[in-house]
């Protein structure tokens, strides 16, 4: 999934040129690997 979207932003360099439903789509994915990553330093703890 994550190499999808880094061939559609190979693709298409600028999000704008993105067709909407691939930009908020490829957006969501990353936002949710965002938060994973987030989740998993909370998890680690200090």
């Amino acid at each position: 999934m994550i190499s999808l979207v880094r061939t559609l932003i190979c693709k298409y360099p600028t999000i704008q040129s993105l067709p909407a439903r691939e930009a908020r789509s490829a957006r969501r994915v990353v936002r949710g690997r965002r938060r994973r990553e987030r989740l998993a330093e909370v998890a680690k703890g200090p």
